[in-house]
């Protein structure tokens, strides 16, 4: 195993970046498979939590349907998109469908620094249902067609994948809080452990923008540490 190299902490947002582009193509080429269009072709649904029709191919028993998230997550927004994936989900099973939930990341317009301000507790609450055992048999991707800060990463991070417009970024989640707290990171951690968008350690890191982490070679792979790890 070769030295660790650590990531400077300033250079978070800009390294993260190459990584959520990748599962981006990766992701538009799984859609445009499983749904006979790519992602970036959904307008998603009207203004609240409704979940749109998304393309459905003929003999295939998938069927996809995107919710629009728009922020910041509220406990009110939350339970809306709450509402609508149980609408979906109950639609499906009807249908006999397999379904594929798109959530939609929305910045309004000119109201970046509001859009921030997502509630630690409610996305918290948003993640853990998306990611539990209501949505085992759902494919869900979180689509970013803007740059999102704030606690709207933790539900990103709960998706099965991330697809990202080519220009956008996650970063400082932990925008607005005074303090990062042990429980809000091991929320993180835990989300990002149960789907493997990204690392754990990432996941923290993008909320706690002091922690250092280290990018460390094996013989097989790259692998992203504490120092204590």
């Amino acid at each position: 195993m070769s030295r660790p190299n650590p990531i400077p902490k300033h250079r978070w947002q800009a390294w993260l970046r190459p990584l959520t582009l990748g599962l981006a193509l990766a992701i538009a080429l799984l859609a445009r498979h499983a749904l006979g269009a790519p992602v970036e072709q959904h307008r998603g649904p009207p203004d609240g939590a409704e979940a749109k029709p998304g393309p459905h191919v003929p003999g295939s028993g998938r069927v996809g349907r995107v919710i629009k998230i728009t922020l910041p997550i509220t406990g009110v927004s939350a339970e809306q998109v709450r509402r609508a994936v149980l609408r979906a989900t109950s639609g499906a099973e009807a249908a006999k469908e397999r379904l594929v939930l798109i959530f939609e990341f929305e910045v309004p317009r000119n109201q970046q620094e509001n859009a921030a301000q997502s509630k630690f507790g409610s996305a918290y609450e948003l993640a853990e249902f998306i990611s539990g055992p209501h949505l085992a048999g759902v494919q869900t991707i979180a689509y970013v067609p803007k740059s999102i800060r704030g606690h709207a990463a933790l539900v990103v991070i709960a998706c099965d994948a991330i697809a990202m417009a080519e220009d956008a970024q996650i970063g400082d989640a932990g925008a607005g809080e005074n303090q990062i707290d042990p429980p809000e990171l091991s929320a993180y951690a835990d989300i990002a452990k149960r789907k493997q968008t990204i690392p754990p350690e990432l996941a923290m890191g993008l909320l706690d923008r002091s922690r250092e982490v280290l990018q460390v070679k094996t013989d097989r792979e790259y692998v992203y540490l504490s120092p204590e790890g």
